[in-house]
């Protein structure tokens, strides 16, 4: 038996290839655009088996850490093990191609070019997630990793736990998006973000208010 994903590698849509994230002066009024996944750039489909994932996480510690894209991809390597439906990257210059999401899918037939996927603007935070709304926001400069994975699965919590480590290593990343069961067996997303956003941004939980439905 295997399982397939969906990744795509993508700039943010609509903006210029010279614009970076956070050099501008945050909006006043945070948007959220509904794109589908294919009209944001290619699809990359792979299919693995339950005892090649297993050995996936090894394989990419035993990598040198300046292997490109090596914190990436180390995070979806551990989170594959478990059925986290998906992953999203937020980046620190989102004008740069980059892998932004990779999605668990359901089967072997299944194509994702259809699904909606929800462009989130509030600056420097640029990312894409496949709700409309995040659940549950984390600053990593307040809180301990341990606090932020108690809501989860127990199988859930040591590999999140090990992905939200890779993530502060990342200087490439502000932060990470998962989207998931937890414990009640809901599917939320939680963001786990690095740092404070910005000196323009004088609570860090107005991100999560900007996302949740109005």
């Amino acid at each position: 038996m295997t399982v397939k994903f969906c990744t795509i590698r993508a700039r943010w849509p609509g903006i210029p290839t010279t614009f970076k994230c956070g050099m501008d002066e945050p909006s006043s009024s945070p948007s959220t655009t509904l794109f589908t996944l294919g009209a944001l750039g290619t699809l990359h489909y792979k299919s693995y088996t339950h005892d090649v994932l297993k050995i996936r996480p090894e394989v990419a510690d035993s990598l040198p850490d300046n292997t490109e894209d090596i914190w990436r991809n180390r995070i979806i390597c551990c989170l594959a093990i478990e059925g986290i439906f998906c992953i999203n990257f937020i980046p620190l210059d989102c004008s740069k191609m980059q892998t932004i999401q990779v999605m668990r899918l359901n089967n072997e037939e299944e194509d994702a070019s259809s699904y909606s996927v929800y462009c989130h603007d509030y600056l420097p935070y640029k990312f894409i997630l496949p709700r409309e709304y995040a659940d549950i926001f984390f600053d990593l400069s307040k809180l301990q990793i341990s606090q932020t994975v108690e809501q989860l699965t127990p199988n859930l919590i040591p590999i999140v736990k090990k992905a939200i480590g890779y993530l502060s290593k990342d200087p490439a990343l502000r932060g990470l998006a998962l989207t998931l069961n937890d414990k009640d067996g809901t599917q939320k997303t939680y963001i786990w973000l690095k740092g404070r956003p910005t000196s323009h941004v004088e609570d860090s939980s107005q991100l999560v208010r900007s996302c949740q439905p109005q």
